[in-house]
């Protein structure tokens, strides 16, 4: 009887965690003009009901301009092509403007570029908050790929803008609760992720150095933290190449 409740509990165990690595594996797709569920589902090869499920919406649900939506089951983020009645699938780099939400777990991230910006551009980014790198971008230990760093510091910490731009997303995104992300010149822009609170909004041009929000916690650890990105051309880059030395 024991050696059965033992070997029950192994398999609920083990449906639980393939159930979360099945969950985590998708993309952040930045919905624009003209763009629908269904013309975004054909071009991911996903059902509509999969997006709408778990995005949390229905499948009639109108999508709006500048909103992004999890795709689960896609590996690359890819560029929506308007045809007369149908949606044809280009993989293809997304548009500088596009800018996709932070994952801790980097397996759902875009793949990065190889080749490294122009030689002429030479920005350099304050550092958002004080404190100490936790985790660092690239590989983990477990296999996974970080598309950005994770900074530890107390919760409700200023997290102040790491250059001047224009806010194009401030508000909570799947995974990562409160979220900002801020364009920059030169085709970059900067993520924010775990916060408390936002006190900046979507269109707000900042300065840098500005207060835009306060640290929270990732929900999955509960650790307070700061995940921050530095992408160019929407392509995640190591903050610590162009991070100042400065904190």
């Amino acid at each position: 009887m024991n050696g059965y409740r033992i070997i029950l509990a192994i398999v609920l165990i083990l449906s639980f965690l393939l159930s979360c690595a099945a969950r985590s594996r998708g993309v952040y797709h930045l919905v624009k003009e003209k763009e629908t569920l269904t013309s975004i589902a054909r071009t991911y090869d996903c059902d509509i009901s999969s997006i709408a499920r778990a995005n949390r919406m229905k499948t009639s649900a109108e999508l709006k301009t500048g909103s992004v939506i999890f795709i689960p089951g896609a590996k690359e983020v890819r560029e929506i092509i308007q045809q007369p009645g149908t949606a044809v699938r280009k993989a293809a780099p997304p548009p500088p403007r596009q800018e996709e939400p932070p994952r801790d777990t980097p397996a759902a991230a875009p793949r990065e570029e190889t080749s490294p910006p122009p030689k002429k551009i030479s920005l350099r980014f304050n550092w958002p908050v004080k404190g100490n790198v936790s985790t660092r971008f690239g590989p983990q230990s477990n296999g996974l790929r970080n598309t950005g760093i994770k900074i530890d510091a107390p919760e409700g910490t200023p997290v102040a803008a790491s250059e001047s731009g224009t806010v194009i997303h401030a508000g909570p995104i799947k995974y990562f609760g409160r979220t900002v992300i801020i364009r920059h010149g030169n085709h970059f822009t900067t993520v924010y992720a775990h916060l408390k609170d936002i006190s900046s909004r979507a269109g707000d041009i900042v300065t840098r150095g500005a207060r835009i929000a306060t640290v929270g916690k990732d929900e999955q650890s509960g650790t307070p933290c700061l995940h921050f990105e530095i992408r160019y051309k929407n392509s995640a880059r190591n903050p610590l190449e162009y991070l100042t030395d400065a904190r």
